[in-house]
């Protein structure tokens, strides 16, 4: 938590790393109030730093195949370039990590 001595230090200075004193507060404040929210804010998640196993697995098997994936999928694969396709990967490696992370109000069960 940043302490009041910090923010005193700051409205002493008329700017920090060319940052105006009062932005830098504000942007303190920001963090401290995310920081301290029990719950990740809307469109993110607390996740491992390093993956788990489950998390590689499924970033491996969210790439489409003919073994986990439509037809229609497949096709729609097929027609992107190679950084479209690429891209669209990397998503679908992404979600299947992230869907797959141990659930932070269950650790310790």
């Amino acid at each position: 938590m940043v302490e009041n001595w910090r923010l005193e230090y700051l409205s002493r200075s008329t700017v920090t790393a060319g940052i105006q004193v009062d932005e830098m507060q504000s942007i303190c404040l920001e963090v401290l109030k995310l920081r301290n929210q029990s719950v990740p804010p809307a469109g993110y998640a607390l996740v491992p730093i390093e993956p788990t196993e489950d998390m590689v697995i499924a970033g491996f098997e969210s790439k489409p195949s003919v073994f986990n994936s439509s037809t229609d999928e497949l096709e729609k694969c097929e027609a992107m370039s190679g950084c479209e396709e690429a891209a669209h990967c990397a998503k679908l490696c992404w979600k299947a990590m992230i869907d797959s992370a141990p659930d932070i109000n269950r650790l310790g069960e």
